[in-house]
């Protein structure tokens, strides 16, 4: 919804805004009771909002879908070829 709503904001600001949340969020469940908080959970929420912001500007802005392919095309074969070796 953030992405959508406010086109005109950065990327990364947003993925910044929705790290900070999810750090907050684990931060004050550690305080009610220091055994519930999780870095992984908080790692996970933070990563699948980022996935969230990132796959909606391709879905909004053709203009990065065609500039940032070339860009996706060229990490993924270069993680490949790093497993590969």
């Amino acid at each position: 919804m953030s992405r959508y709503s406010l086109r005109a904001t950065e990327t990364r600001w947003q993925i910044a805004a929705f790290v900070a949340l999810a750090a907050g969020v684990e931060a004050m469940v550690h305080l009610s009771s220091p055994k519930r908080a999780s870095i992984v959970r908080g790692s996970l929420n933070a990563m699948a909002a980022a996935a969230v912001i990132v796959s909606v500007k391709f879905h909004l802005e053709p203009g990065a879908r065609k500039h940032d392919t070339a860009i996706a095309r060229d990490v993924a074969r270069t993680v490949v070829n790093a497993v590969a070796d």
